[in-house]
């Protein structure tokens, strides 16, 4: 540590602040080594004096608070193959308050927007990534839900082919969710 000063420690994400929250669910590493990113605040502040301890001060702070009350609903999505040959099946589970629960490779877990069309677009978009669809699969798909749902608003404000679903999964999930798993991934500083 030159000068006495802490350096960002990846460590510090797999913790949880004083209120239960993985803190890697809203910290991550900030502008240089001395500094961390509220990413609920959209903040950068510097870890170089408290270390850790800034983080937990951060996370009690009102504005830090009023932020995380504005999460978005956490929606786990589930794919599970029951054994060769059977379909996959797909099951949500919707929860008011992020939490720290892990995560194993047959589910993600992505923060969805308010607007259930939207959501519903990120669902299905996930099930084309998850099971290696082709795009093309995409095509037609929303003629398709609204005459099986006619009463299904959802379903008529959607908006879903090849090119879109390409878009969403290869510049805005993709990144999303890799952006996650690397916060959860285990942090070994020397490669071991």
């Amino acid at each position: 540590m030159p000068h006495g000063k802490t350096r960002f420690n990846k460590l510090w994400l797999q913790d949880t602040d004083e209120s239960g929250t993985l803190i890697g669910k809203w910290c991550s590493s900030g502008k240089d080594e001395y500094h961390y990113k509220c990413t609920k605040c959209q903040v950068d502040l510097s870890c170089a004096n408290n270390g850790k301890s800034a983080l937990i001060q951060h996370a009690k702070s009102d504005g830090h608070k009023n932020s995380m009350k504005d999460t978005k609903k956490q929606c786990t999505i589930n794919f599970e193959k029951s054994s060769p040959g059977q379909d996959t099946q797909c099951s949500s589970e919707q929860k008011n308050q992020p939490t720290s629960s892990q995560s194993s490779s047959s589910s993600l877990s992505y923060s969805f927007p308010n607007e259930q069309s939207l959501k519903a677009e990120i669902i299905w978009c996930l099930r084309v990534a998850y099971l290696n669809q082709s795009y093309r699969s995409c095509n037609g798909l929303v003629d398709t839900l609204v005459a099986m749902f006619p009463d299904s608003e959802i379903a008529k404000k959607m908006s879903l082919e090849k090119k879109k679903s390409s878009y969403m999964i290869s510049d805005g999930l993709g990144p999303a969710l890799l952006n996650q798993s690397q916060h959860k991934a285990p942090y070994y500083p020397h490669g071991g």
